[in-house]
């Protein structure tokens, strides 16, 4: 139960959208990353989940993007072990080290996975990848501050409606 006095019930989306202005201007931005494709779809949920699982975000670890070429849910609960596991790309192992070192220490960033996503997608995916841990990371944090709900099974939510 949140600590908010509020009649609303208290998941994610209940709670943000008590500032609705802030609310909207979150799902736009957040819905960019999955229309604009400077990351594959497959990263993008790689992170995302990573991230909540190192701060213990269950509220975020019950969502899904239905989004084309999304990663298949054995891929996903398999995410805890990736550094062993032979179904993650290069690409895909270097974007999960750097996310884990994102919500953990950010100063123990190497450049060496950096350069690989830089070389195979671009510096504008660099960029891109950073601000998507970013919002992935202070989200997990500000869902685990307002106490939010944790739903009770997987939700989906579909790209379009990040607008």
């Amino acid at each position: 139960m949140s600590w908010l006095a509020q009649k609303e019930k208290g998941d994610f989306d209940s709670l943000f959208a008590l500032r609705p202005n802030l609310y909207q201007d979150y799902r736009k931005f957040a819905g960019l990353f999955w229309r604009k494709q400077l990351l594959p779809a497959r990263i993008l949920e790689f992170c995302r989940l990573r991230v909540a699982g190192l701060h213990g975000c269950e509220a975020e670890l019950m969502r899904r993007y239905r989004a084309p070429a999304a990663p298949a849910e054995e891929e996903l609960t398999a995410l805890g072990g990736w550094h062993g596991e032979s179904r993650f790309s290069g690409l895909e192992k270097a974007c999960l080290e750097i996310a884990e070192l994102f919500a953990m220490d950010p100063h123990a960033i190497p450049d060496a996975p950096v350069a690989l996503v830089r070389e195979e997608l671009g510096e504008a995916a660099v960029v891109a990848l950073m601000e998507w841990l970013a919002i992935c990371d202070g989200f997990c944090r500000f869902q685990l501050l307002l106490q939010a709900e944790v739903p009770p099974a997987l939700e989906y939510l579909e790209v379009e409606a990040c607008n």
